[in-house]
């Protein structure tokens, strides 16, 4: 049955909440909209990423999940925990979509011992290639522990050769470093 109360002019998915939609992208003639989504409620209780694409800005097609809190760093709303860094932390792109497949950026707390880095494929390749990401703004004499996996890298490394990205199967996908100086 069709829901005639849908919006039209504005983003909707079938169901749940809808809160935040940003990171507008355009790639290969297809637009991109990212949005923060309850699926399972109108609350914010819970959140993932939802997808919108369109090929013409007008008529959308709602992809349905495209990140899920699927870890347990996760589990008390890591935003939440990383808030501080991305609203006073310092910024730095590291890769454009415009230049490449990937889009990759890191924010660095004022006192250097804490970075957060955002790594993000665009369109899986059948045969892909390793690349690598160097970071920005960090201290180059400390050495920072990632958060997830535990392995400790310095400073400087970080900075002059960087660390090689995860192989990415699908498209769309992206992965998220948070690093702790020792």
């Amino acid at each position: 049955m069709e829901n005639i109360h849908k919006n039209i002019l504005h983003l909707e998915p079938s169901r749940g909440l809808l809160d935040d939609p940003n990171g507008l992208v355009q790639f290969n003639g297809k637009y991109y909209v990212f949005h923060q989504w309850n699926r399972f409620g109108l609350d914010h209780s819970y959140k993932e990423w939802g997808l919108f694409t369109s090929s013409d800005l007008l008529h959308w097609h709602h992809e349905g999940s495209a990140i899920l809190p699927d870890s347990m760093l996760d589990k008390d709303g890591r935003y939440k925990k990383l808030r501080h860094l991305i609203q006073f932390g310092d910024f730095y792109r590291l890769k454009s979509p415009f230049n490449s497949n990937q889009a990759a950026w890191n924010f660095v707390s004022k006192d250097k011992k804490e970075v957060l880095v955002m790594n993000f494929n665009i369109m899986s390749q059948a045969q892909p290639i390793f690349t690598k990401t160097k970071l920005y703004g960090l201290d180059p004499d400390l050495d920072y522990c990632d958060e997830s996996t535990g392995q400790i890298y310095g400073g400087d490394e970080l900075m002059e050769a960087g660390y090689y990205d995860s192989v990415m199967k699908r498209d769309f996908t992206s992965e998220v470093k948070y690093l702790i100086a020792l």
